[in-house]
């Protein structure tokens, strides 16, 4: 764990081990294509954000944000958001209320259902990105989104997130019920 003294927080956020190979609050990757006369990147930024809780200690939150561009010979430019969430730290010790650590999901500008599963999700897709952009590798944004099944064509998939229970007796139906 690294501290910035400059802006007053420590990084990876506590209880996220698999951010320790993020050493930048930003980066980006570009790649360019000679047969269209375009270049393409993607890039991520890290925001903290610092809050208090009820008892008045001092948490932070991290906006997480990956966005893409295209530019053309053109002159033209489209910029886009590929994945955002806010990201809280957990708690040294475990609470017995289920709480949510990511917040405000959203894959390319619409928002994302939140679970648990979706949640982990998101953050298993930011996390295979974000290593790509610091490989200095544009990631393939539609078709990691469609693998982590957070794209937003599969809405009909986040439906199902809240629905499903982990249980034995799921789509069972009881004796005399029918």
């Amino acid at each position: 764990m690294s501290r910035d003294d400059n802006l007053d927080f420590f990084w990876p956020p506590r209880g996220w081990k698999k951010l320790n190979f993020i050493k930048q609050l930003n980066g980006q990757a570009i790649v360019k294509d000679p047969r269209f006369a375009t270049i393409e990147g993607a890039c991520y930024q890290i925001q903290p954000i610092p809050i208090t809780d009820n008892q008045h200690h001092k948490n932070l939150s991290y906006r997480i944000d990956i966005n893409g561009w295209t530019y053309s010979i053109q002159n033209e430019s489209q910029e886009f958001n590929i994945l955002s969430f806010i990201l809280r730290e957990r708690p040294h010790k475990v609470s017995n209320k289920k709480e949510h650590y990511l917040l405000d999901i959203k894959t390319k500008s619409r928002p994302v259902l939140l679970s648990d599963r979706s949640a982990a999700r998101a953050y298993m897709a930011a996390v295979f990105m974000v290593k790509q952009i610091v490989s200095n590798k544009v990631p393939d944004y539609e078709r990691i989104l469609r693998l982590y099944k957070i794209h937003p064509t599969q809405r009909d998939l986040y439906q199902i997130d809240c629905e499903r229970e982990d249980s034995l007796n799921c789509g069972v139906i009881p004796y005399g019920r029918r």
